[in-house]
């Protein structure tokens, strides 16, 4: 809203600057050399409104990246959204990493899913580089009831991948 001011403000004080141009005689002389030129009735004061539709056009267009840049709150409700859709992606990794319908990730469970290519590739689109110890990592960040060393919980297990995916 205060950009819109602002930019009422500004075509306010240009169609003045305009009005003073107006007046000033170097535009009264190109006005007269249009009417010397020959052309079919030429009107100073169509020129003078041409001019100031031409300025204000060009200010719209200059602050027309003002007006379409997010602001802070769209930006933050942006990056909650990307940080939802990632952690989503990594729950579905994990759930079909975790295999019988199971809730919880084996590390044989796991270390099978490391084995295909497919793993490798679809927690690097996430951010996410597993190397040998990476399950150790993750059974170590997600310390609770829910995991040991032979598991850990799929919401832990995300977890845990988000916090090493903000270390990285």
């Amino acid at each position: 809203m205060a950009n819109l001011q602002q930019m009422n403000l500004t075509i306010s004080a240009s169609a003045a600057a305009l009005r003073r141009e107006a007046s000033n005689s170097a535009v009264d002389a190109s006005a007269r050399k249009l009417q010397d030129a020959d052309l079919p009735e030429s009107d100073p004061a169509g020129f003078i409104q041409l001019c100031l539709l031409n300025v204000l056009t060009a200010l719209f267009v200059s602050h027309r990246r003002v007006l379409t840049k997010p602001g802070e709150h769209t930006k933050a409700i942006l990056g909650t959204l990307n940080e939802r859709n990632e952690k989503e992606q990594l729950r579905q990794h994990c759930i079909n990493i975790a295999q019988r319908g199971s809730t919880a990730i084996s590390r044989d469970d796991f270390e099978t899913y490391v084995e295909s290519d497919h793993a490798h590739v679809s927690f690097a689109i996430c951010g996410i580089d597993i190397s040998e110890d990476f399950f150790d990592v993750v059974i170590a960040l997600s310390s609770d009831a829910m995991s040991s060393n032979d598991g850990a919980d799929i919401e832990m297990f995300v977890q845990a991948c988000i916090q090493i995916k903000g270390a990285a």
